[in-house]
């Protein structure tokens, strides 16, 4: 993991922004799927070279908040920015996570699962890479904390071979159940992460992700540490 020290959040979405850039060309020759997330990680997108977007692009989640209020969905708070406007007129595919008329978290993690198998059936040597964010709480994706119930978090996220997880959260954070990526899936399928992480907020909750010691139920951002190539972008470090 390479650790990027920024003055303040703009320079971290700026310098991310670049390091996404250059990552993408770097893989311009391979089939490449981007995941977004919907928090303060959507920021880096707005300083992405225009020119480095192509046609074998695909865009998809990192997580989703199962809820009925469009307003609060990341898929729509993507749609919102300027770089998923320029996708679109590009023609490069953007695939959400459905929420909308399934009867639970579980079955929309399931559809979803199956199209990142499929993508990546097609694309057997693609590239895949995530946007990612740390809560305050030390949540990653829509993963979140469960430092009372390790085994049961564990055989969940991470002692598992599902790609996507549909959960609920039974009171930890706003929704009552999420759709996210597992941390299997961030550990075995994802290429490159970029993990935008700023505010003051979030320093106590960074400070545990780097611990030498630590649990994924505690905190699961510390499975950046175990990841195969992460930048980790923030100014409270």
């Amino acid at each position: 993991m390479e650790l990027v020290k920024c003055n303040n959040a703009r320079e971290a979405a700026v310098r991310a922004g670049d390091f996404l850039s250059q990552e993408l060309v770097h893989f311009s020759d391979k089939p490449t799927l981007v995941l977004v997330s919907g928090g303060s990680s959507l920021a880096m997108l707005d300083y992405v070279n225009e020119a480095t977007l192509r046609k074998n692009l695909s865009l998809g989640q990192v997580d989703e908040r199962c809820t009925k209020d469009a307003r609060f969905l990341n898929a729509r708070l993507f749609r919102k920015t300027a770089f998923a406007e320029k996708t679109s007129a590009l023609g490069i595919p953007f695939v959400a996570v459905d929420v909308s008329g399934i009867e639970s978290a579980r079955e929309s993690a399931i559809n979803y699962e199956r199209y990142l198998k499929q993508w990546k059936s097609i694309f057997s040597a693609g590239i895949v890479i995530a946007l990612l964010g740390i809560g305050s709480d030390g949540h990653i994706a829509g993963v979140m904390p469960s430092p009372g119930d390790q085994v049961v978090f564990d055989q969940l996220f991470y002692d598992t071979r599902a790609w996507v997880v549909g959960y609920e959260t039974k009171g930890k954070g706003e929704f009552p159940s999420r759709v996210t990526l597992s941390l299997h899936f961030l550990l075995q399928e994802v290429t490159t992460a970029f993990v935008f992480a700023c505010g003051k907020e979030k320093k106590a909750a960074i400070e545990k992700t780097l611990a030498p010691d630590g649990t994924f139920a505690e905190t699961p951002a510390r499975i950046i540490n175990q990841m195969q190539s992460v930048f980790l972008f923030s100014d409270v470090v």
